[in-house]
């Protein structure tokens, strides 16, 4: 069940969600032709975390804590 929310955006379509896992099963002896995209910046995050997509904005943001050695988790 899908519920709409104002302005928040659709889920991904099925289509992107096959790219995505397409590039997840990526061969190791292929080259990889996004790596060397940048990651999100910082600013990039915090506009996710307020508009969204929230949900990928609040994932980045714990990620970043776990790389800094501060990881925490939410109560």
């Amino acid at each position: 069940m899908i519920v709409h929310l104002g302005d928040v955006r659709e889920p991904l379509s099925d289509r992107s969600i096959a790219v995505l896992y397409r590039f997840v099963r990526w061969p190791m002896d292929v080259e990889d032709s996004f790596k060397n995209e940048k990651p999100f910046t910082e600013e990039e995050i915090e506009q996710m975390k307020s508009l969204g997509p929230r949900g990928l904005g609040e994932l980045m943001d714990e990620l970043g804590q776990i790389r800094k050695g501060k990881g925490h988790t939410k109560t």
